[in-house]
């Protein structure tokens, strides 16, 4: 549900090494080399690390010092949705085949629920709104809140056609977050999403580039974040037509973005002296033309995931051709992707087949096998699961 972990390598073995859990909940944390650490809550609410450890259920167990550990909250939502079948009789109804999903049900149909037995995850969490009804969930909905499908495999869409026998309507209850953490919050403006310098040197004084993608999807970078100042002094935007989701600060100042309609992007020549580096450069999208949704990008790795979970290489990056030639499709079943520093890949896997050790869906993976002759790699060694939605090694100084 986004609660915080802490990588601290013990060994050379990943699998081996130390995870600590931290007071927080989030769903996106960025890290930088010299210390920096932003979060964002579930409603886009910014945080920053404050150095320390503890908060949450560790109260009392650090000496009971609440040095460095604030109050938080998040907010988000809980979706339920409501599962119909069409018949000649009757029209729709709740009434299915056998097969069929639950007439109320989670978003995969393999789990039963109803607004009544809907619980939240623990006690940090309560209710501050009723059900409503979602009006705008992803791909639309007609005037009553429905879409529609051939059947639940197939996707669904606004309008009911021809061929379309079952359609589903989401309801949402709001929820609030209640906690303390070594984190404190900053400013508010909400945002979509957040990236560091990879390459930082960091030195306590050395300015450190921080862009971001705020709600309106425009694209905002901070002035002034050092490691001694990590907030920052302002934000600062910058112009441009496009609309973004996601983005990567590369090495050299190469900031890598996807659209909000999922088209891949590059700003390369991003300097101190020149902030806003050059205008961006949109590029193919992978073959099959499908909507990408996030992006990370290391020195010559650039790795980005579609909105159907595959994972793809952005392939032959060089210094004279900064933005590459095309798309490389690595894997299937791929929920999160992290490049860092030295063009380590880290990810996290949903359930695979190929991989004996990734039973659960969220497991932490790294990819190995990458050299010059083998870009992609070869494998996954797996380091931790299940149930993780995010990882980043953007701090992670060591190159595996």
């Amino acid at each position: 549900m986004g609660d915080p972990f802490v990588h601290e390598t013990r060994t050379g073995i990943p699998s081996h090494a130390l995870w600590t859990q931290l007071g927080g909940h989030f769903r996106h944390v960025e890290s930088s080399s010299g210390g920096v650490v932003w979060a964002l809550g579930q409603d886009g609410t910014c945080w920053i690390h404050t150095g320390f450890h503890g908060g949450g259920f560790f109260k009392g167990v650090f000496g009971g010092s609440s040095h460095g550990i604030h109050p938080l909250s998040d907010e988000g939502h809980v979706n339920l949705y409501e599962n119909q079948r069409w018949n000649p009789v009757a029209g729709f109804s709740a009434r299915g085949l056998p097969t069929d999903r639950p007439s109320w049900s989670d978003i995969t149909g393999l789990h039963a629920y109803n607004k009544e037995n809907m619980s939240l995850p623990n006690r940090n969490w309560n209710w501050v709104s009723e059900w409503l009804v979602d009006y705008h969930p992803p791909d639309g909905a007609d005037r009553e809140g429905w879409q529609y499908a051939t059947d639940y495999p197939s996707r669904f869409h606004t309008y009911k056609g021809s061929f379309d026998y079952v359609r589903r309507k989401r309801w949402q209850r709001k929820c609030r977050y209640t906690s303390t953490g070594p984190w404190f919050q900053f400013g508010l403006t909400k945002l979509l999403d957040i990236s560091m310098q990879v390459d930082h040197s960091g030195r306590p004084d050395e300015p450190l580039l921080l862009w971001a993608i705020a709600a309106n999807g425009s694209i905002l970078r901070r002035v002034g974040v050092t490691v001694i100042k990590p907030q920052g002094e302002s934000w600062e935007a910058v112009l441009g037509e496009h609309a973004f989701q996601s983005l990567s600060i590369g090495v050299d100042g190469r900031v890598w973005a996807i659209t909000s309609l999922g088209a891949p992007a590059l700003r390369h020549r991003v300097t101190l002296s020149n902030p806003d580096g050059v205008a961006w450069l949109l590029m193919d999208r992978p073959e099959g033309n499908p909507t990408l949704r996030q992006i990370s990008a290391g020195d010559i790795q650039v790795w980005a995931v579609d909105s159907q979970d595959r994972l793809y290489r952005r392939k032959d990056i060089v210094s004279i051709l900064p933005e590459g030639t095309s798309w490389e499709l690595i894997d299937e079943h791929v929920l999160h992707v992290s490049v860092g520093k030295h063009d380590q890949v880290w990810a996290v896997l949903d359930l695979k087949n190929n991989e004996p050790k990734v039973k659960e869906r969220g497991s932490i993976c790294i990819r190995r096998g990458i050299t010059a002759s083998c870009p992609g790699g070869t494998g996954w060694e797996f380091v931790i699961g299940g149930g993780w939605s995010f990882v980043c090694n953007r701090g992670h100084d060591i190159p595996y």
